[in-house]
């Protein structure tokens, strides 16, 4: 009964959709749980933040 209602949208909204609501609940969380520490020294190593990024690519694309 629910995938014929997702018909009329492409696979590249639906993911759209799922990538935002993913960020917005991660944020929600550290939000309340207060585990903001870990940024601040992530952000001073770009190499680290890279490597970061392209696994958060890769695992996007899977």
């Amino acid at each position: 009964m629910y995938w014929p209602l997702l018909e009329p949208t492409g696979a590249v909204e639906i993911l759209a959709h799922r990538m935002v609501w993913s960020l917005a609940a991660v944020i929600i969380t550290l939000l309340v749980l207060r585990r903001w520490s870990w940024i601040r020294p992530l952000l001073r190593q770009p190499k680290r933040l890279g490597l970061i990024a392209l696994a958060a690519t890769v695992i996007s694309v899977n």
